[in-house]
């Protein structure tokens, strides 16, 4: 058989049971992991590594002295070549 690896339509060369088992394990894994979501804690952690992260990028010396480059002047027109 082809392997169907980064094919978008798999749904159409699988069989029912196939897709099934894939589906009702899909969502047992779903639902047992969703109330690590609610829980207090693992936000806290998520939280803490933003502000971490924000914080280690501050730290940097060419984020703190970030500059817009000037544009450049225009030159005056050449006396000699104006007619």
């Amino acid at each position: 058989m082809r392997s169907h690896a980064g094919h978008p339509r798999i749904g159409g060369t699988r069989t029912a049971r196939q897709l099934s088992g894939v589906t009702s394990y899909d969502w047992s894994v779903s639902l047992g992991a969703m109330p690590l979501g609610y829980a207090p804690v693992p936000l806290a952690v998520a939280g803490l590594l933003v502000l971490v992260s924000c914080a280690g990028t501050s730290l940097v010396p060419g984020v703190r002295r970030l500059t817009w480059p000037t544009p450049p002047q225009p030159r005056p027109a050449d006396a000699a070549g104006v007619r």
